[in-house]
């Protein structure tokens, strides 16, 4: 297969920047463009799989407010790996890093993410948060609004 680490990089770094802008700018328009429904997102919490544009907004509205009370003001994501599955499938993992300012607020985790193209569009089809030590990030992409509220109530 011709396609190599660059344009798996252009891929990634692509939908980072987006994804990026759509969670620090709250702009859901901008982030749903970069996933595919349905989309898998998994923590050591557990799995959620997001059908609606709904349950895309809510995962976006827990993730703003968890990166709000860190006081977050930017995110640096960097594709490590990637292996192409096909022409308009790539796989890759990436490391992420939650500033403020020039301050970590998060340690450093990485996401595996299948990508896909759709429609002639690079989305991202299903994500594996690998975060260890913050269990109310992990909270807010397993269960979101509604799963957080239960399980809390059910504690």
């Amino acid at each position: 297969m011709a396609l190599d680490f660059e344009a798996a990089q252009a891929v990634c770094e692509a939908l980072l920047e987006k994804t990026r802008i759509g969670i620090l700018d709250g702009d859901l328009d901008v982030f749903k463009e970069c996933f595919a429904l349905p989309h898998a997102v998994e923590t050591f919490e557990g799995r959620r799989v997001l059908e609606t544009i709904e349950e895309l907004e809510d995962l976006l509205h827990c993730v703003r407010e968890h990166y709000h009370s860190l006081g977050t003001t930017d995110l640096v994501r960097h594709m490590v790996a990637a292996e192409w599955l096909s022409d308009n499938k790539l796989r890759a993992s990436v490391e992420c890093r939650v500033l403020n300012g020039v301050q970590l607020v998060l340690a450093p985790y990485i996401i595996f993410a299948n990508y896909e193209k759709i429609d002639g569009m690079w989305k991202i089809r299903d994500s594996i948060y690998v975060i260890d030590d913050a269990p109310l990030y992990m909270r807010a992409l397993s269960y979101g609004s509604i799963g957080r509220l239960s399980k809390t109530a059910a504690q």
